[in-house]
């Protein structure tokens, strides 16, 4: 038996790389019996394989490579399949037919050229005549061209993934820049790594003119199978790529297994494959709304949470706290991060927009975890705050605009900072291009959210309770008060006004004189710890105090108007 080892990289795309061949090999040797004496070992810092010989192993690694290639490199769209544009001879048989197109997955398609390309066939000039005739016949009778602008009669299908050679025996060797070994290594170029320039551009564009750093034949290889792990999800020209990170090989794997399951988060859209997260609707499920790059992360983590806490509640036995330790432990034991990196693509290059490296996972959970606690399983607070954070605007159907308060919001969110002047405003701004939004949720998710992030540094419950049943005092005194008129003479429809009086105040001194001219107007009763002081409180902070006040006023006034406008 021979042992060979992969080791991590301590890198984030070629370790999750080592996780995505994990994952093709166990299931190349489960299916090929020639493989079967093969031995597969995760530990924390090694894959290791074990094989009758070197060449069973490079048999087995090979069969890998191709299997990747034909799941994420030379795959056919619903369309292409349909269509059936390719003509092919088979040779075995002697007949001419038709096959589909084929293209890459887009994580692939950013460093796939129309030179990547290659195909066992014949050029048209160099057929026989007798053949020439029949391919002829067959073109004019189907109406199809041959492949490529050589005009090329297939004899297989056409490849486009890079071509590797597995243990080299050339006697050259120099460092590799990932791993830092001395082996038989070849220039760097974006197909190991998005980020890396491509060979023409390190000549083109290098200070001190010297030539491309060296990659090893492991870590070319490693790379590849990243694309197996990776989450992605199309947009439009923006294509979001998601990888999970940990130092630990076997906590990348037993990650990779929990999220990749076919009841799990990924499931690949199978007809055009611009997703294998969000591709479809699904209830109770967010990653199919999300646009931009931290909504992409909340609804992860959402999603995530969500489909763990099912599986939890299939298990009858669990107590309550046996549940949750379900839900967390898998991102609580070690730690794991993720890394989001959204690219726009240009012509026949791509752009870096974004990288965002996430470390918070423990803290995310738990917080999804305890918000859902405090809320009835039946209300889906999340679900449905996601959606109400969505400002729409007059234009188009589509307008990227319209989510970036979402994305603002939920950067802060997973950051651990304040949103309670974010949903203050988005609030007002709500209203003004919505007619009476419900902002019951977001009033709840942010007295819950505040609660939690800045316990003994913030307003405490008690403080927040009093400025939320305060707004909605001001608001039932004017619709108890209201004598019936309409219009601009209704008392009601006045107290929108006042709310913005209200709102304008800077200090608590002005706020206070408003709210005591109110209090005469609607004849409402103001809590003895206002008219004592609470607002002068070190803990009391007045900007927060007066946006707790007037998201539940608002809320509650268009509580009582909707009504009106369904009737």
């Amino acid at each position: 038996m021979i042992s060979h080892d992969f080791s991590i990289r301590h890198n984030w795309w070629f370790d999750a790389g080592l996780a995505g061949l994990q994952s093709i090999a166990v299931e190349v040797r489960d299916k090929v019996k020639d493989y079967k004496d093969i031995k597969i070992r995760v530990t924390n810092e090694h894959l290791t394989f074990q094989a009758p010989s070197k060449e069973v192993l490079r048999n087995l690694l090979n069969d890998c490579y191709s299997l990747l290639a034909d799941r994420y490199w030379n795959i056919s769209d619903k369309k292409q399949r349909e269509s059936l544009e390719l003509v092919i001879y088979y040779q075995d048989t002697d007949d001419l037919g038709l096959i589909p197109k084929r293209k890459p997955t887009p994580i692939p398609s950013l460093f796939t050229k129309g030179s990547s390309w290659r195909a066992e066939a014949e050029e048209y000039a160099k057929l026989s005549t007798g053949m020439k005739q029949r391919v002829d016949e067959f073109l004019k009778n189907n109406n199809k061209k041959l492949w490529g602008n050589k005009k090329m009669l297939l004899f297989k299908p056409p490849v486009c993934h890079p071509q590797l050679e597995l243990f080299p025996n050339k006697k050259n060797k120099t460092i590799c820049c990932v791993c830092g070994r001395e082996m038989v290594c070849s220039d760097v170029n974006q197909t190991s790594f998005l980020l890396f320039a491509s060979k023409t551009a390190a000549l083109s564009f290098n200070s001190q003119a010297k030539r491309p750093d060296k990659i090893c034949w492991e870590c070319e290889y490693l790379s590849k199978f990243a694309v197996e792990s990776a989450f992605y999800k199309q947009n439009g020209d923006n294509i979001f790529i998601l990888q999970l990170v940990t130092g630990n090989a076997q906590k990348m794997v037993e990650s990779q297994a929990v999220l990749s399951s076919n009841k799990a988060v990924r499931k690949l859209d199978e007809d055009n494959f611009r997703a294998n997260i969000g591709a479809y609707k699904q209830d109770n499920k967010l990653l199919f709304y999300a646009q931009l790059p931290y909504e992409i992360l909340w609804t992860f983590f959402y999603d995530t949470y969500t489909l763990l806490r099912e599986e939890a509640d299939l298990h009858e036995d669990y107590t309550e706290d046996e549940k949750d330790e379900f839900c967390t432990r898998p991102f609580i034991e070690s730690p794991i991060q993720l890394v989001l990196l959204r690219v726009a693509t240009k012509g026949q290059t791509f752009i870096t927009k974004e990288i965002i490296y996430y470390t918070e996972t423990a803290y995310i959970f738990r917080l999804v975890n305890e918000i859902q606690k405090l809320t009835s399983s039946g209300d889906n607070l999340l679900y449905k705050l996601f959606h109400d954070l969505y400002l729409p605007r007059e234009g188009k159907a589509f307008d990227i605009n319209n989510y970036l308060w979402r994305n603002l919001i939920l950067q802060k969110v997973l950051q651990k900072k304040s949103v309670l002047q974010d949903f203050e405003r988005l609030t007002f701004r709500k209203c003004q291009a919505q007619l009476f939004p419900y902002l019951g949720n977001m009033l709840e998710f942010v007295q819950h959210y505040e609660a939690m992030i800045r316990e003994g540094i913030g307003m405490t419950k008690e403080h927040i309770e009093l400025a939320v049943k305060l707004g909605q005092q001001i608001v039932i005194g004017a619709k108890g008060k209201d004598s019936g008129k309409e219009g601009k003479d209704s008392n009601f429809d006045r107290v929108k006004g006042d709310m913005f009086v209200l709102r304008k105040t800077r200090t608590v001194t002005d706020f206070l004189e408003q709210l005591n001219r109110i209090q005469f107007r609607y004849n409402f009763t103001v809590s003895n710890q206002i008219l004592n002081g609470v607002l002068h409180e070190p803990a009391v902070e007045f900007e927060d105090f007066k946006a707790y006040c007037l998201m539940a006023a608002l809320n509650t006034y268009n509580n009582f108007k909707r009504p009106q406008i369904k009737e």
